[in-house]
């Protein structure tokens, strides 16, 4: 058995018998850190695809952009009526 085994085994079972205290609180405490970083992560992704929803909800469905102001804008609005109709 490698020295690190060796050393591992030992740390675990300092007894030889059965598990100790600080073994079972150690094995706990990594699972709960695991489960957690888990839920915060699905959690903080739910997130990020609500926010993307909103902010794609926020703008249009057409966007209408000039060089200068648009001066006859009862002309453009027809004009987008029309092309979107087709």
């Amino acid at each position: 058995m490698p020295w690190y085994l060796h050393l591992a085994y030992r740390q675990l079972f300092p007894t030889g018998r059965r598990f100790p205290f600080f073994t079972i609180i150690s094995a706990l405490g990594v699972a709960l850190g695991v489960a957690l970083l888990v839920i915060v992560m699905s959690v903080m992704g739910g997130f990020a695809f609500e926010i993307r929803h909103l902010i794609t909800d926020t703008e249009g469905e057409v966007q209408v952009k000039a060089r200068g102001p648009i001066t006859d804008y009862p002309s453009v609005v027809r004009r987008i009526e029309s092309a979107l109709r087709e």
